[in-house]
């Protein structure tokens, strides 16, 4: 059976977000709007791309 689990619902760790508990009166340190989660998204993605390029440079 295939997992049920939507990439939105996991951390950066791959915790599933259920798994996590925060304390209330910590809890808006943890909420991201959807433009930080965007910026964050394009950060990770140009990061790959670094790191892709320098892959292939030490391969060559």
């Amino acid at each position: 059976m295939a997992s049920t689990t939507r990439p939105e619902q996991l951390t950066l760790d791959g915790f599933h977000r259920d798994d996590l508990s925060v304390p209330d009166d910590l809890a808006s340190l943890f909420t991201l709007d959807d433009e930080t989660c965007r910026i964050g998204l394009e950060h990770v993605a140009e990061m790959r791309r670094i790191l892709d390029g320098f892959a292939a440079s030490e391969a060559a």
